[in-house]
């Protein structure tokens, strides 16, 4: 799929809806979306909209394969990757596009259509807060919220904090080298999966590795499981000597985290290869 704008990337999900749907369910959508574009008050129209939409679209999975626009891609060693929202419910992309349409109404400043984004996350649930959380990419473009998004990372709420760290493009694009550190280590301390932080990879970096690798020797001081996905996080291939002393008495004899290690570094030394591979063609 080609890279899209994030009005495109709202009809891409207006376009998935209409497909995962039911007739009576997409009725209801599209009634509420025509009511919210003619509301002299968009706000409150979309609290109405938003509180009632569990009842009338419920939690089916919403699946779709998204594009980012290329001014929001970021430079890594392989491919940009698409962005798969797999953990949104198919309420989650109605109160999205929802919220969306309540900014449009709004006014097309972006002041008032970030105005539009807090009021209605401070006026929303839990569940709510997740999904406006889950969609900043498109409510947000700009990256202009990106304190919504990281105090969401410090709520003491997991619905809140899986919906900005996993699956989420927001963080990897708008976020401090420092903020994302702490996203991902939070991640881990939460029992999540690194793999699914969107743009781990590019993002990687020292102060990360460092990080990670404190917290696999807390993880065995107290002989408990190291998170096979945490070596994700750690440079294996450009170690200071400090950093790589700290790495080999961790590894030890651990068999299996020393077989992770080394998967992990091929593939970085793939994706480093590759990508002097491209620039290597593009040159010539």
């Amino acid at each position: 799929m080609s890279s899209r704008s994030a009005p495109q990337l709202v009809e891409v999900i207006r376009q998935q809806l209409g497909l995962q749907l039911s007739p009576p369910r997409w009725q209801w959508f599209t009634k509420a979306i025509d009511t919210m574009t003619e509301s002299d008050s968009p706000l409150t129209t979309w609290e109405q909209a938003s509180t009632s939409a569990i009842h009338h679209i419920g939690k089916a999975p919403f699946s779709a394969k998204l594009a980012l626009p290329t001014t929001t891609v970021l430079s890594a060693p392989k491919k940009p990757q698409a962005w798969t929202p797999q953990h949104w419910h198919c309420t989650d992309a109605v109160r999205i596009l929802l919220c969306h349409a309540a900014q449009q109404a709004a006014g097309c400043e972006e002041d008032k259509q970030g105005d539009t984004l807090l009021a209605g996350y401070k006026r929303g649930d839990e569940n709510e807060r997740a999904a406006l959380i889950k969609g900043l990419q498109l409510l947000d473009p700009k990256g202009k919220n990106a304190a919504l998004a990281i105090e969401a990372c410090r709520i003491n709420s997991l619905n809140l904090f899986t919906a900005i760290a996993l699956f989420n493009p927001y963080p990897a694009i708008f976020f401090s080298q420092d903020a994302f550190n702490q996203l991902v280590i939070k991640s881990l301390f939460q029992g999540l999966n690194i793999s699914f932080i969107y743009g781990l990879e590019a993002r990687r970096n020292h102060n990360l590795s460092i990080m990670a690798l404190r917290y696999i020797e807390e993880r065995l001081d107290a002989n408990r499981p190291v998170p096979d996905s945490i070596w994700l996080a750690i440079d294996c291939l450009n170690m200071t000597e400090r950093c790589q002393r700290l790495f080999d008495s961790i590894i030890g004899d651990d068999t299996h985290h020393a077989l992770m290690t080394a998967k992990q570094a091929l593939q970085q030394s793939q994706c480093e290869q590759q990508c002097r591979d491209e620039t290597f063609e593009a040159s010539h």
